[in-house]
């Protein structure tokens, strides 16, 4: 298999983000954010419109922790 030459790991511009759960009163999945709202900042892609943290992803799934 040929590797695409549209992009390349090194080509990509990455872009710091907030949690969408930052304001969860707008954000599809705001019952899952912390009491004040999220604080995480994750690296995304600039194609990226919106993330969602590791920490508040691991919320939808029940999963305890520390």
């Amino acid at each position: 298999m040929k590797k695409s030459k549209l992009r390349s790991s090194k080509d990509r511009s990455l872009t710091p983000m907030k949690c969408m759960n930052s304001n969860p009163d707008e954000s599809k999945w705001g019952q899952f954010a912390p009491s004040g709202g999220c604080t995480e900042i994750v690296m995304v892609d600039s194609n990226v419109d919106k993330v969602l943290c590791s920490y508040c992803t691991m919320r939808t799934t029940n999963i305890k922790m520390k």
